[in-house]
């Protein structure tokens, strides 16, 4: 039930970032998604343009599978400043296309990046017992 919760959550409070609008083109972004130094099996991430730090672009997603991520170009990010929120689940969806809360592997976990234009790749590591700190120093839950 909780995860079904961070999805309403994603989708709600991220839905006008990803159809932002701006000058910033949008590029590719792919690179490794690991906890604890291991690979994420399942997951998404989702890039949230940092308007305090002045990026008015468009937000992305990407789906995690065995470690690795790729945004679409059309669903990319821009250049600038992202605040970066990754989920992880140690199994896939079921056939009912919904996940019990129990395959979630830790709180999502928040991060800041700043993509200029030369990056292509990024990659994320979220150690072991330290979302619980990330999620409460950015006031998440």
């Amino acid at each position: 039930m909780r995860l079904l919760i961070y999805y309403f959550v994603m989708i709600f409070v991220c839905l006008p970032f990803l159809c932002g609008c701006g000058t910033n083109s949008l590029r590719s972004l792919n690179g490794t998604a690991t906890y604890d130094g291991k690979p994420i099996p399942y997951g998404s991430i989702m890039f949230e343009p940092d308007t305090e730090k002045g990026n008015s672009g468009s937000g992305g997603v990407a789906d995690i599978v065995n470690g690795r991520y790729k945004t679409r170009k059309n669903g990319g990010v821009g250049i600038g400043a992202y605040r970066v929120t990754i989920y992880g689940f140690d199994s896939a969806l079921n056939t009912n296309n919904s996940m019990d809360a129990d395959v979630s592997m830790f709180y999502p976990y928040v991060t800041e990046i700043n993509i200029t234009q030369e990056t292509k790749t990024w990659d994320f590591n979220v150690p072991e017992g330290g979302s619980s700190d990330n999620i409460r120093k950015n006031n998440i839950f």
